[in-house]
């Protein structure tokens, strides 16, 4: 897991086409691919292989906060269009009644979802550029990097030594500065079964599926030959419910060209309860942060699955954004807890360097040396006014000795 901490200056990206030149309330994973291989590059490796970054979504204490499932919404009871039967206590009486997450989504899954807000962002003037929107600084975001565990471990050093970064639209203009965190370092994990007759699967990030004939498709059934395909299981599923949004991509990216015919997406929330036709439970672990689909580098495609817990029932009119989001506003708490997240990851980068320096210094000391002949205090106070000003002289000083009178 990475963390992004918004700086000083605002994170821009632009959303095209959007009234108002909007940005995205994430960071997409296009944006966090561009990037890693710029640090890849930087530490000369030759074969980048396979990399996948989810879009980055923002975090609540280190957790990513996902997007709210297009299911959890206020459901019109229709008999001849039912989809799902009805949950454990609704009343079947009322023509108009919501179902929660708890009805639907294992804990696990439910979790991420307790508090999902929408980012706090700001209006910014680009000189001979107009008007445009952006995220404000302040907030932290959390994505994750899919690769070989090599590249990995070298994206991570990276960050490590190389914790500020500018990433997005406008950089040249003095936007888009974070600080770089990472959270989380898994290598491939041993897989696990998670056995499940009925499970739901939840669309994390915009989907591009392609139908037979190489067209964009959003219909659900192609989306399931995807899920076949991953549990390699042909013909053994099929659908019970459905509750898909379309998202219309614009992206300059594409192949079709910023020209060409808008794109049309399975939109992040989309979800589908899938059973086996024959009544055996299947295992439906490969399906935990897998990715299907086109443009799966750029962030596109990512998917969840879970046991589904009980059952409910589907024909709904989508919530207003009033009922399901929280509006984020950042506080001195807010302000105050990330300044102190940036403060422990330059503290830490900064010890680390004073400390490489004690090491390649030892030789001078077992030569009889004094301390003060080859003492770096120049370049260490160069350190500390590139990274931690506010630091004591003596705390520097004591991460020097302990290297060197450590052994």
């Amino acid at each position: 897991m990475i963390r992004l901490f918004l700086k000083r200056n605002i994170l821009c990206f632009q959303a095209p086409y959007e009234e108002g030149e909007k940005t995205y309330l994430y960071i997409p994973g296009a944006v966090a691919a561009a990037f890693v291989r710029s640090c890849l590059q930087d530490k000369n490796v030759a074969d980048m292989g396979s990399i996948r970054c989810s879009n980055a979504y923002i975090s609540d204490g280190g957790v990513r906060l996902l997007p709210v499932p297009a299911c959890d919404a206020v459901v019109k009871l229709d008999k001849e269009q039912l989809r799902y039967r009805l949950a454990y206590g609704k009343d079947p009486e009322r023509v108009e009644q919501e179902v929660g997450l708890s009805a639907a989504f294992a804990p696990s899954f439910e979790g991420k979802l307790l508090k999902y807000t929408t980012p706090e962002t700001e209006h910014i003037a680009v000189k001979d550029k107009g008007m445009f929107d952006a995220l404000s600084p302040g907030q932290t975001f959390c994505g994750r990097i899919y690769a070989d565990d090599s590249l990995i471990r070298a994206i991570a050093e990276y960050i490590k030594d190389n914790p500020y970064a500018f990433i997005g639209e406008l950089t040249q203009e003095g936007y888009g500065e974070v600080l770089l965190s990472v959270t989380g370092l898994n290598e491939a994990e041993i897989a696990a079964e998670l056995p499940a007759r009925v499970f739901d699967v939840c669309c994390v990030s915009d989907t591009l599926i392609l139908n037979d004939d190489g067209m964009a498709s959003c219909k659900a059934e192609y989306l399931l030959n995807e899920i076949e395909y991953i549990l390699k299981c042909p013909g053994r599923l099929m659908i019970e419910g459905r509750y898909t949004n379309v998202y219309r991509d614009y992206s300059k990216n594409l192949r079709w060209g910023a020209d060409g015919a808008v794109v049309r997406c399975m939109e992040k929330g989309s979800v589908l309860r899938v059973r086996t036709i024959d009544g055996d439970p299947i295992d439906i672990y490969p399906l935990r942060n897998c990715f299907v689909g086109e443009r799966t580098e750029d962030g596109f495609g990512e998917l969840l699955a879970y046991p589904a817990r009980g059952q409910y029932y589907r024909h709904a009119e989508k919530l207003p954004v009033s009922m399901y989001q929280i509006d984020y506003s950042l506080s001195l708490r807010d302000i105050s807890v990330g300044a102190d997240f940036a403060k422990d990851v330059i503290k830490s980068v900064l010890k680390r360097r004073i400390q490489a320096l004690a090491i390649a210094d030892r030789v001078e000391m077992e030569s009889g040396a004094s301390l003060d002949d080859f003492f770096p205090k120049e370049l260490i106070l160069e350190m500390k006014e590139l990274l931690l000003p506010d630091i004591s002289d003596e705390t520097l000083k004591m991460w020097y000795l302990e290297v060197l009178e450590g052994e």
